[in-house]
């Protein structure tokens, strides 16, 4: 233990290994020990690397999201050349089964430059900017790569009521189509316009606390999290993905219209609901943001 500790330092005073930080930052109470293994093991190799001048840990183990089996997501933050030339061969992903000692186990991840992450912080996506959110530098040898990952995890608050305005329009807009989808019979359309419906009361209420769409991976979990919603909002929300009913769209809409005076703009709805009558309202943008 004592030769391990000082491999460490040694480690650590050469090229920015920052284990003892990053161990605390995570706690035992979010990661499995096997995880740890791994990120330390993937972290000691890739820092011998002259091309990697970061290493930050993402996904489900940053989160706490992660299962015993989860795999160990790592971004690997190099030089402009190195990813240019990976970029040119068509792969900028990484992939390593070495570094985990658990069946099933590996870690992977993908190339990026700190321009990447400069630009995810000027106006990345919410999903983008979700990666970046509880992420753990473990190796950094840029100087202020914990400052860049903060600044990409940012919630964009400047955006949050262009982001309400458009989110309510879409609420809106589906609950429509989903009205438009029983008079027709159309079994498909309803379904799908329950789960959009159900999506953006949900992204309704992140906006609302401030805190990025991480996909719909866990979209959910991280909705259960936020502290200023309904009471039930998530039994509610369940019940309707579940049985995609008349009568829990309806509670749904009154549960969200009931909480706030949500921001609005009449042309923005007219423009989605002109879409539902129009049988057109794919044709919307519906990107993350």
């Amino acid at each position: 233990m004592q030769a391990e500790t000082e491999n460490t330092a040694a480690l650590m005073a050469g090229g920015g290994l920052v284990f003892p930080m990053f161990m605390a930052a995570l706690g035992c109470d979010r990661v499995f020990e096997h995880h740890q293994a791994a990120i330390e093991a993937a972290t000691k190799e890739l820092s011998t690397w002259d091309e990697v001048r970061g290493i930050i840990i993402y996904g489900s183990v940053a989160h706490g999201f992660a299962l015993e089996n989860s795999d160990v997501d790592v971004k690997i933050v190099c030089t402009d050349d190195f990813f240019a030339a990976k970029e040119h061969m068509g792969n900028i992903s990484y992939f390593d089964r070495g570094a985990t000692q658990y069946e099933g186990g590996y870690v992977d991840g993908e190339f990026i430059t700190p321009t990447h992450i400069e630009q995810i912080a000027a106006d990345g996506s919410e999903p983008a900017r979700f990666d970046f959110r509880d992420a753990i530098v473990t190796f950094d040898r840029l100087g202020g790569l914990e400052d860049l990952v903060r600044g990409a995890a940012r919630y964009p608050v400047e955006q949050k009521r262009r982001k309400m305005i458009r989110f309510h329009a879409q609420f809106s807009a589906w609950k429509a189509y989903y009205y438009e989808a029983l008079r027709r019979d159309n079994h498909y359309l309803a379904h799908l316009s329950a789960l959009q419906f159900a999506l953006y009361a949900g992204r309704l209420f992140l906006a609302y606390n401030e805190t990025l769409f991480p996909g719909h991976k866990w979209f959910l979990q991280v909705l259960s999290g936020v502290a200023q919603k309904p009471a039930g909002l998530m039994r509610c929300l369940n019940t309707l993905v579940d049985q995609k009913r008349a009568e829990d769209v309806e509670r749904l809409y009154n549960m969200v219209s009931g909480f706030t005076d949500w921001p609005r703009d009449p042309n923005q709805d007219r423009q989605f609901l002109w879409g539902v009558h129009k049988g057109r309202l794919e044709d919307f943008p519906f990107a993350a943001d």
